[in-house]
């Protein structure tokens, strides 16, 4: 509708991103900043998503619901996972202890995930 837009929001990059990458909000010394999400610890849960690559530094334009369009080699219908892979997905749900388990989502083709992530689990 007219007036509705993306639920977005611009912030600084901690760490250079690629377009398509999932990242953290997080607090870098009393700044909000984003960096690329990874399952292998608690902490740096998926937050949102980016359709363009920034540099460190560089504001990012941070999705917070919707289609991320910027993937590939995706398996259509098939459930994705936050990976220990920073920025990444999987198709395998993390389960070793110490790491952080996350759904992030379902591939619509090969190339794009609605983004639906739940809040998560630490191993």
């Amino acid at each position: 509708p007219v007036g509705i837009g993306a639920d977005t929001a611009s912030i600084t990059a901690s760490e250079a991103l690629a377009a398509g990458d999932f990242v953290n909000v997080w607090n870098n010394a009393g700044s909000v900043a984003v960096r690329k999400a990874d399952g292998t610890a608690p902490g740096k849960k998926a937050n949102g998503f980016v359709l363009a690559s920034v540099s460190n530094g560089a504001t990012a334009t941070v999705y917070f619901e919707g289609t991320n369009t910027q993937r590939s080699s995706l398996t259509a219908r098939a459930e994705y996972f936050l990976s220990t892979t920073a920025g990444g997905v999987t198709t395998t749900p993390l389960s070793t202890a110490g790491q952080f388990d996350q759904y992030i989502g379902v591939a619509i083709s090969a190339t794009a995930i609605s983004f639906e992530p739940d809040d998560g689990v630490n191993l």
